[in-house]
């Protein structure tokens, strides 16, 4: 079936609600909606995994499309993922999120910040906290994909550290989901453009054309 951006942030944002508002007393759930939509709106869509270059997973020693607490993220629950920023709602103030965030590399290009919110999300046991990836100047807050210059170069930066201990080459088919995030199409993805898409393919085809990683691994 082909990628369809729109269908797929529809179905991200039904994912959301469900999650993250369904709970909450009805007399709560529309003033809830709202702000929750605010803040898709500034920094969704609803993705299920972020590209192994994005900041949130950077730096990591095996590819990772969500963070988890194993690479330093502390109390993650309930999470909901948008392509700039994740909500996570632990049963405890969230201080210990924020702490590790302030820690967090995100490599070049990028900053990221936490901030508990003001309102109800999931139930009203928890504490909601808002942790954003603020990128340089050259790619703005609200640009719908990001940028063909920073994705292929932190693409290249993030994978190119591993070409000395590689035995075989993974192909576009296989890498595609960790250079696309997901939900993806063949060339595309709620975080980059086709144009980008199909230019990051070419790069990758070259870089393994070449024998960097060593010979192809064939799939049989």
């Amino acid at each position: 079936m082909a990628f369809r951006a729109d269908e797929a942030e529809v179905e991200g944002r039904d994912h959301a609600i469900t999650k993250l508002i369904s709970k909450l007393p009805p007399e709560k759930r529309r003033e809830c909606l709202e702000k929750l939509d605010d803040v898709i709106e500034r920094y969704g869509p609803v993705v299920d995994g972020y590209p192994t270059w994005h900041p949130f997973v950077w730096g990591v020693k095996n590819p990772l499309q969500r963070p988890d607490a194993e690479h330093g993220y502390e109390d993650l629950d309930h999470v909901v993922h948008l392509k700039d920023a994740f909500i996570s709602c632990p049963y405890s103030d969230g201080t210990k999120l924020v702490r590790a965030i302030n820690k967090m590399d995100p490599g070049p290009s990028a900053t990221l910040e936490a901030e508990t919110l003001d309102f109800a999300l999931y139930n009203e046991s928890v504490t909601p906290v808002l942790v954003t990836c603020k990128w340089s100047e050259a790619y703005r807050l609200g640009d719908r994909t990001t940028p063909q210059r920073i994705a292929i170069g932190r693409m290249l930066e993030s994978e190119l550290k591993f070409w000395q201990r590689a035995e075989v080459a993974e192909t576009w088919e296989t890498m595609r989901p960790y250079f696309l995030g997901t939900p993806h199409g063949s060339r595309s993805s709620l975080f980059v453009s086709e144009t980008t898409g199909s230019a990051m393919k070419r790069v990758w085809q070259a870089i393994i054309g070449a024998g960097v990683y060593g010979p192809i691994m064939v799939v049989r």
